[in-house]
């Protein structure tokens, strides 16, 4: 083989091998910039989802905080409507947040009206009476039943 043929065939041997390592140092440094990318999106979306449930759940806490706070003002209702106010209070809480699947109440024996044993049978109260319901959500409509306490 000629001298010339010869340094041609290493000109090109060089020249591939220079290609392929410059061809692989930019693949390398394509593949770590996509990651990087990657992961600053999934941080971004994970971020988001993040602020959207610490709304949800921040947005039905002060739903349950606000019921408590209204219930707490029992004494200015009269003794025999609060268990009926009560009761429409939280079915309009279940039906205005259709997320909420279950929301009950129970109170201690005597504690939100004195008449316990009036209400003995009722839906919400408990074999003694004793105010105790629950709404919920479970089967798609909204149903009232005694809390088992």
């Amino acid at each position: 083989m000629k001298l010339k043929y010869k340094l041609s065939l290493m000109m090109i041997g060089i020249t591939v091998i220079v290609v392929s390592v410059i061809a692989l140092i930019l693949v390398l440094e394509a593949s770590r910039i996509a990651r990087k990318l990657s992961l600053e999106g999934i941080r971004y979306l994970a971020a988001n989802q993040v602020t959207y449930w610490k709304g949800q759940e921040d947005g039905s806490i002060m739903i349950l905080r606000t019921l408590a706070n209204v219930m707490s003002d029992y004494e200015y209702t009269p003794a025999e409507l609060r268990r009926d106010q009560f009761d429409h209070m939280l079915f309009g809480t279940m039906t205005s947040n259709p997320s909420f699947i279950n929301i009950y109440v129970v109170w201690k024996p005597n504690a939100v009206d004195g008449m316990d044993s009036r209400f003995i049978g009722r839906t919400g109260s408990t074999a003694t009476g004793q105010y105790a319901i629950a709404y919920t959500r479970e089967t798609g409509e909204i149903l009232s039943r005694t809390t088992m306490i």
